[in-house]
């Protein structure tokens, strides 16, 4: 079974750096870094933040774009070898084309299998 949260999202411009986070309060536990993305699990091991460095960059985004009102949904998954994240950030009254990227790394800290939707907005 799937979890499902909303999420809030914080842009820092002079940093380049987009911090999505779930809304509910959690107690932190371990992060694992995926190239330029930070993922965070409580202490129940869920994953409840993404922080997305350079995120201009990584999202081939202008940092005026990331710093207005948009649409995310990320679903992440969890098995006993892999961490994969599919996000994808819809830009609402834009012509702008949905952008999905997609981020995986190897499970080496024994994070339990589960999957878990995130979402800011509608899709």
């Amino acid at each position: 079974m799937k979890n499902q949260f909303q999420l809030r999202k914080d842009y820092d411009l002079e940093s380049d750096v987009l911090w999505l986070s779930i809304e509910d309060d959690y107690n932190y536990r371990e992060s694992i870094g995926i190239g330029n993305v930070i993922l965070d699990f409580d202490e129940n091991c869920i994953p409840v933040a993404v922080e997305i460095l350079d995120a201009s960059k990584v999202l081939n985004l202008s940092k005026d774009s990331l710093k207005k009102d948009f649409n995310v949904k990320m679903d992440i998954y969890v098995d006993e070898d892999l961490i994969a994240i599919h996000a994808q950030f819809a830009f609402p009254n834009k012509k702008q084309i949905p952008v999905e990227k997609d981020f995986k790394t190897v499970n080496d800290i024994n994070i339990p299998s589960r999957e878990v939707g995130m979402v800011i907005g509608e899709f």
